[in-house]
């Protein structure tokens, strides 16, 4: 079987997604458990949250959010469909002060990666079936990114400069630095060779919202993305091939709208405000995505609701279709963040959506940190 690590690759790939008409499929996983829960393809407009994982869907996003981040997923990836051994990995800093974000990979791990795809030992046979190796397959992706907030950037520079705090415009660029490594394959006469492929691809995104209270009980925000994955276009090239492939593409666009009860509504005294460690009482985000694959292929559409209850647990439910896969249906799951304020916090997520054509439901869960040190420095002197 002089094949069986292509076939393998491909398998995987096909099996989770339609736009087969690309290499290096496994960057179009979405890492964030959350948006998973939400039709997967809703994150490029998901502000709400400060999920250092959540800046993989849209490179614009880690401007928007606070502090120092770290999140990361490591997940058993098609279990039950015959391929074992097989783990999905994303690992991802954010850090923001004044409206300047930059996304570093996990260097920290034996593997340096944003992204990766372990697909565990296998047996490579000649062709006389017999097993002459054992490959080592995986694909990764270093993650790279800077984003900046408009209004905020602006503020910077001209302290005459003033913008409302209830509008936001934030764009950003990511850079993958990406290796496709086959390991070991027999090509025939006796002979092994290591295949694999180098490549980088560039992604950009824009994400803006804006808010509206009504009186102390009611606020609504609305936001709006996109986010372009290799908008240039990008190709890799395996050893010993003559040919290049285009690096997997796409633009997804996506909307939300977020209505909540805000922590003023109960009317508190001053000297309790320091005891309350959430902003919102109830929170209800609808989400929508819309993602063209540049393709023949029919768009993938998304949609999800959220509903969050004193910024700590969060409820969720949703809907993918993909119907070239085919990949189509309901997506839900939950979170759970333990934080104070915007100060620092801990959050879980848990999802379950479809699988493709290899498993029916595939489930993942991610662990996010926050620490905002800028906040808290100003906390520390102020009561000095």
């Amino acid at each position: 079987m002089k094949t069986i690590m292509p076939i393998i690759f491909l398998l995987l790939t096909v099996s989770a997604f339609a736009i087969n008409k690309y290499s290096c499929l496994f960057l179009d996983i979405e890492p964030s458990s959350l948006n998973c829960a939400l039709g997967e393809i809703t994150g490029v407009a998901n502000i709400w949250h400060n999920d250092a994982l959540l800046s993989y869907s849209n490179p614009a996003l880690p401007a928007l959010s606070e502090g120092v981040r770290y999140g990361f997923t490591d997940n058993p990836w098609l279990k039950g469909s015959g391929f074992e051994g097989i783990y999905y990995k994303s690992a991802f800093w954010n850090v923001n002060r004044d409206g300047f974000a930059v996304t570093l990979p996990d260097f920290f791990q034996a593997r340096p990666h944003g992204v990766l795809i372990n697909y565990g030992p296998e047996i490579v046979t000649n062709e006389h079936n017999e097993n002459i190796a054992v490959a080592h397959p995986y694909n990764k992706a270093g993650v790279y990114g800077v984003a900046f907030e408009l209004p905020a950037i602006l503020n910077l520079i001209d302290d005459n400069y003033t913008f409302s705090d209830k509008f936001h415009l934030a764009v950003g660029i990511n850079y993958f630095d990406i290796l496709s490594n086959f390991d070991l394959q027999y090509i025939g006469n006796g002979e092994l060779h290591k295949i694999k492929g180098e490549a980088h691809s560039w992604n950009w995104g824009i994400v803006t919202s804006g808010k509206y209270n009504l009186d102390r009980f009611l606020e609504f925000e609305a936001a709006c993305g996109y986010a372009d994955f290799n908008f240039t276009k990008e190709e890799i090239k395996y050893t010993l091939s003559e040919q290049s492939d285009i690096i997997s593409r796409h633009g997804t666009i996506g909307a939300a709208l977020s209505a909540s009860i805000p922590v003023s509504f109960l009317k508190l005294p001053p000297n309790l405000k320091p005891f309350l460690f959430c902003d919102k009482l109830l929170t209800m985000t609808y989400l929508v995505g819309n993602m063209d694959t540049f393709s023949d292929d029919a768009n993938i559409k998304g949609n999800g609701m959220e509903l969050g209850f004193f910024d700590t647990v969060f409820v969720r439910n949703g809907y993918y279709k993909d119907e070239d896969c085919p990949k189509v249906g309901g997506t839900h799951g939950w979170g759970i963040n333990l934080h104070y304020k915007n100060l620092f916090s801990y959050s879980y997520n848990y999802s379950s959506f479809p699988g493709g054509n290899l498993v029916n439901r595939q489930t993942a869960h991610d662990h996010n940190f926050m620490l905002n040190l800028q906040e808290i420095g100003k906390l520390a002197l102020g009561n000095l």
